[in-house]
């Protein structure tokens, strides 16, 4: 994102934003009875975030603002990216999205915008007080983005047995997200590159 956002003054990337906890606890449709995310996945992709969150043309979307109030975040959207054709409320996607096969096994369900996932972490303390126990404290992390005012959250974990099983597809280790970047950023600059010159669009 880094490069293309340099390369490409029409390039845009909105970033879905959403609470650590929450996304540990998720599961995917193919196979429900594993957690679908661990938490060093979370923490390795928010280096990235950090190094492009402040680029003009990437906008960061909360999950938890999308789903309490979908309306205003497509109205923001707007105001940032005028040359947007609206074609549809945001709220009604439950009943306009015509999902793939796979997205439909991923989500279980088209189902209409509500705010019911956030806070499911509190379902799954075992699970929490194990990433942290695995992957480090998030405390800061969360204050830094608003998730919490303070440690308090913390007594929540106090004498709960730390479930730190791993799902039985782990993610890909850390060697191989990086060696994979390193090949699509040299593929990516040389591509921008090539059209930037080929229909006079000028590198920024």
């Amino acid at each position: 994102m880094h490069q293309r956002l340099q390369a490409d003054r029409r390039f845009w990337v909105i970033c879905m934003m959403r609470d650590p906890r929450d996304v540990v606890v998720s599961r995917h449709g193919k196979k429900l009875e594993d957690y679908w995310a661990e938490l060093d996945l979370w923490k390795e992709m928010l280096v990235h975030y950090r190094r492009v969150a402040s680029h003009p043309r990437f906008i960061t979307v909360r999950y938890e603002d999308l789903v309490s109030d979908p309306g205003s975040v497509q109205a923001k959207l707007h105001q940032l990216m005028p040359f947007l054709n609206k074609t549809a409320d945001f709220s009604s996607y439950h009943t306009l999205a015509k999902p793939s096969a796979g997205s439909l096994l991923a989500m279980r369900d088209v189902r209409e915008i509500d705010t019911s996932s956030i806070s499911n972490w509190k379902n799954h303390l075992p699970r929490i007080a194990g990433q942290i126990e695995l992957y480090g404290s998030i405390s800061d992390i969360l204050i830094e983005f608003g998730y919490e005012e303070d440690r308090q959250w913390e007594a929540l974990l106090k004498g709960v047995e730390p479930d730190i099983s791993k799902r039985s597809k782990p993610n890909p280790p850390t060697w191989k997200i990086k060696r994979r970047h390193r090949f699509d950023r040299g593929y990516t600059a040389a591509t921008m590159s090539f059209f930037c010159d080929r229909f006079g669009v000028p590198l920024i």
